[in-house]
């Protein structure tokens, strides 16, 4: 079962560690945006950071923006859950 948890901050998703996984998740030339109104969590096989998914907010409205799974973890079910 993996195990997701949520960034304390979305300050945390502009770290090297964090811009890393999303790097090898989707190609260089796809823009990544975050703000106050980001929200992140980071997905885990075992111990190791397989992916992410972030939500955007504004107001009373939410929007999934980003999800992505490592390509050695794809069409595993991970998006799924």
């Amino acid at each position: 079962m993996p195990r997701i948890p949520k960034l304390r901050s979305f300050r945390q998703a502009d770290s090297l560690w964090y811009r890393g996984l999303d790097a090898l998740c989707f190609p260089v030339d796809t823009p990544f945006l975050n703000g106050p109104q980001y929200h992140w969590w980071v997905i885990y096989d075992e111990e190791r950071p397989i992916g992410f998914a972030g939500l955007y907010v504004d107001g009373d409205e939410a929007h999934f923006c980003r999800a992505g799974v490592i390509a050695a973890k794809r069409g595993l079910g991970y998006q799924r859950d």
